[in-house]
């Protein structure tokens, strides 16, 4: 039997994203989800995770929001105008290449996000980051030293599951993410990911669907992944669509989308055939 972990990334984001994620745990096929730290729903979503017990990984983050750290350690992450991250991630990747961004700033920031949960007395289950970044090699160097210092096994390798098979389906998204998907899938191959700590990654999908994993994709997945073997995480970003959420993301309506396949019949009736597990390799209740 096929084990499946459904994550939802975005935890802290806003409060509509921190509800929906809740009930989608609480009332849907949702078994873990990671948590922003630089953003302003992150209390609560902290409290919703105490209450209900649910495991909870970081999602690292360096392209939303203001920085953890103080102004003068992150000078070549942020807008000096507004000090905010900048929003394209293949653009820090750009000044990384070029030596425009200093790799101890992007460290000090992502210890400080990693010792802040820890602050909260979070248990953290795994690793990802927003936009996925951290599968850019020499950021991958910096997580694989903090999660020893941190204590955490699980990091997320978003190599898109069955991407060669189902290469014309991607065509229509955007030439960065299909190069950047591109550049996962070969430093998977080659063994780049392979880590003296990190366990072996798991399988996954999503890479190419965010806020597109309504049910038809859950069909697709299922089809595919008969042969699997080992797990599968499934990216997912269910929220609520609510006006704060409009103001800050592009991702809206179709959040609320996932949401409601996420607490289907439809979806439970697919999910007979497998075991819904969180990062810890426990079964959901």
């Amino acid at each position: 039997m096929n084990e499946l972990i459904i994550n939802a990334d975005d935890f802290g984001l806003c409060e509509c994203v921190n509800i929906g994620i809740i009930d989608a745990y609480k009332n849907g096929a949702l078994t873990s989800a990671t948590l922003m730290m630089n953003t302003a729903a992150v209390m609560g979503a902290v409290e919703l995770i105490k209450k209900n017990h649910m495991p909870v990984g970081i999602h690292l983050n360096l392209n939303y929001g203001n920085p953890l750290s103080k102004l003068q350690d992150c000078r070549t992450l942020v807008n000096i105008q507004t000090g905010q991250f900048y929003k394209d991630a293949y653009l820090l990747i750009n000044g990384i290449q070029h030596k425009k961004i200093k790799l101890e700033e992007i460290e000090n920031e992502y210890h400080n996000q990693l010792a802040l949960a820890a602050d909260y007395g979070l248990k953290l289950t795994h690793i990802d980051s927003h936009k996925h970044l951290h599968h850019f090699l020499p950021i991958y160097k910096i997580i694989e030293k903090l999660a020893k210092k941190f204590n955490i096994k699980k990091i997320r390798i978003a190599a898109e599951y069955g991407f060669y098979q189902y290469f014309n389906d991607i065509l229509e998204f955007g030439d960065n993410d299909y190069l950047y998907q591109m550049y996962i899938q070969s430093c998977l191959k080659n063994g780049c990911y392979k880590s003296d700590w990190f366990d072996e990654p798991y399988n996954f999908f999503g890479f190419f669907y965010a806020g597109k994993m309504t049910i038809d994709k859950y069909y697709k997945l299922f089809e595919a992944i008969k042969q699997a073997d080992k797990p599968i995480e499934i990216m997912c970003h269910p929220a609520y669509n609510c006006r704060e959420l409009a103001q800050i993301s592009s991702l809206t309506y179709h959040r609320e989308n996932e949401l409601n396949t996420l607490k289907s019949a439809e979806l439970k009736e697919l999910l007979r055939d497998y075991k819904l597990i969180d990062f810890s390799g426990l079964l959901k209740k």
